[in-house]
């Protein structure tokens, strides 16, 4: 594994949240783009190192498209709806 991988997995549990974007987290340690592959390396290294989590791609309806870079998640939670996701990621009604 490349070691720039196992430095953003480790970005990624410093966050310390229930649900990582790895795009964010990415970003935010100045990384505009992953590679299809890389991003599947990391998402999964995640899981491995932390198997309470999974993996999960946040898009707007089954029909919408969208790279693992820009949807990837790992994710403690499990909603049934989106309402439940939006309560708990502390969104109002009309948001």
């Amino acid at each position: 594994m490349q070691e720039w991988k196992v430095r953003l997995v480790e970005k990624m549990e410093e966050t310390g949240l229930r649900e990582i974007a790895l795009r964010e987290v990415a970003n935010a340690n100045g990384i505009n783009h992953i590679k299809r592959q890389d991003a599947l390396d990391i998402l999964k290294l995640f899981v491995k190192r932390n198997p309470t989590y999974r993996t999960a791609l946040m898009i707007s309806s089954p029909n919408a498209k969208g790279s693992i870079f820009t949807t990837g998640v790992v994710t403690e939670l499990q909603y049934e709806t989106e309402e439940e996701w939006r309560k708990e990621m502390g969104f109002t009604q009309g948001e």
